[in-house]
């Protein structure tokens, strides 16, 4: 009789806990199988392996304190890890073309979070910045969750609060933009009278920009922990640097 591992992620960080887990599941051969217990229900991971059509997920408990899943592996994903890879390649050189990052997209939707996991490791021991490698999936992340609100209908898609947060971002980015042009005249103006109207753009940006941290804090306070308490890991932690940046970036200016 075969004993199945149990792995006890129970009580550890998200980042231990996804170590672990993609350590885990990165072992197991087609047909073999690993068992996870968790404090929560892992509905989002369990939806995630099931989608990416190499794992067929058993709930053997389901609650209230602990929830036990049964991980089979019936496929490996080496050939589609290995798709996405070359894809994020061409990507990082700006050669990656339209067909291409549909292609990239499409493997995003159908690959489970281990999968992603073990290729970022991959692109990082090939010498590939986790920063570059981040940003890259990031990208993707965007596009589909773009192409998923457009699929709702254009008045859903208006209406839904990702869409709002999605255009508040793009107007922190563009202010950032803006302030930047702005800085550069004023360094540029000869006097404070030729400098007026720059002036009073700046204060219009800076006023624009304060308003931007109950945009992060929003974020940072009410959707992520949500998230990560469902076992949505990679999205806060991406959106979490790209505040950080911002930040930096508002204080720089």
């Amino acid at each position: 009789m075969t004993t199945v591992k149990l792995i006890d992620l129970k009580g550890l960080s998200s980042e231990e806990r996804e170590r672990r887990l993609f350590g885990a599941l990165d072992e197991v051969r087609t047909g073999g199988s690993v068992q996870v217990s968790l404090e929560f229900n892992p509905l989002p991971l369990a939806y995630a392996l099931k989608a990416g059509g190499e794992f067929r997920v058993d709930y053997l408990r389901e609650g209230p304190a602990e929830w036990v899943l049964e991980l089979i592996r019936t496929a490996q994903p080496a050939e589609k890890r290995e798709q996405l890879k070359e894809l994020l390649r061409q990507a990082r050189q700006g050669s990656l073309s339209p067909e291409g990052q549909e292609q990239a997209r499409d493997l995003l939707r159908v690959l489970d979070v281990a999968t992603l996991a073990l290729l970022e490791r991959d692109l990082a021991r090939e010498g590939m910045s986790q920063a570059d490698i981040r940003q890259l999936l990031a990208g993707l992340h965007l596009q589909v969750l773009g192409d998923s609100l457009a699929s709702l209908g254009p008045a859903s898609a208006a209406a839904h609060p990702l869409r709002t947060l999605m255009e508040e971002h793009q107007s922190i980015l563009a202010a950032l933009n803006s302030l930047d042009e702005v800085a550069r005249e004023l360094e540029a103006a000869p006097s404070l009278e030729a400098a007026r109207r720059q002036l009073e753009r700046l204060r219009r940006l800076l006023a624009q920009l304060q308003e931007a941290e109950s945009h992060h804090r929003r974020e940072e306070e009410v959707i992520f922990p949500r998230l990560e308490r469902l076992g949505i890991l990679e999205p806060p932690a991406l959106m979490r640097q790209d505040h950080e940046r911002l930040r930096r970036r508002k204080q720089r200016l």
